[in-house]
């Protein structure tokens, strides 16, 4: 498993923001593809700042979930009542090559719901890097993002969250996304990985270096 090492060595600057279609990329060859299915939850429209469209060029079947509307994504406003049911509706196979989530706000709690029912292979999510500890904003199926800190989860939850339903995080890109692997793909499970995972003030530098102090949270 040397290759999750070199994972930083690829990126490929396409479709998604900071190069992520290219970590992708190497993270599936070295683990193989199987099903050439994936799900974009947060797709915008599909290629804007996209981390799947990529892949659909290249034939991959998808499901492309939305809370606006755009051609040739699903409209829903996803939260971990429904997340479940919407993937059911559109007949997602329950084991599937590839997730992509970045919602903004709810995304430990729509990801671990989801996690419930669904074994993606791989996982990229949007993640926040403004704490250091290990938080989730407070669950609220009406969450709006107000362009603060106050969003997501932190990457010490997201350690809890993968180790809870079987997975590894094994690489983040840019202090915005981590990706997390099955441990089921991994020759080593309980290999030692480092992931360096320094703090970063996304918002707060856009917010006169100010916290949402009205923002809610749970210590995970």
């Amino acid at each position: 498993m040397n290759w999750i090492k070199e994972i930083g060595q690829h990126k490929v600057q396409g479709w998604s923001q900071y190069g992520e279609e290219g970590y992708l990329r190497f993270i599936l060859r070295n683990i193989g593809i199987k099903s050439k299915f994936l799900v974009d939850i947060g797709a915008n429209n599909g290629t804007y700042l996209s981390n799947t469209k990529q892949f659909r060029n290249e034939g991959w079947k998808a499901i492309l979930i939305d809370g606006q509307a755009f051609p040739g994504v699903h409209q829903h406003y996803v939260s971990a009542e429904n997340v479940n049911e919407i993937l059911k509706r559109y007949q997602c196979p329950q084991e599937f090559d590839l997730l992509s989530i970045d919602v903004d706000g709810q995304d430990y709690w729509i990801l671990r719901e989801l996690l419930r029912e669904f074994r993606p292979r791989l996982i990229i999510s949007e993640y926040n890097s403004e704490f250091a500890d290990s938080r989730a904003v407070e669950y609220d199926p009406d969450f709006i993002f107000k362009a603060t800190d106050h969003y997501g989860y932190t990457f010490e939850a997201g350690l809890k969250l993968a180790d809870e339903f079987g997975y590894r995080v094994i690489f983040q890109n840019s202090n915005l996304n981590m990706y997390y692997l099955q441990k089921d793909e991994m020759e080593d499970p309980e290999m030692e990985i480092n992931v360096p995972h320094p703090q970063h003030d996304w918002w707060r530098l856009n917010n006169n270096g100010q916290s949402d102090k009205q923002g809610k949270w749970v210590m995970i």
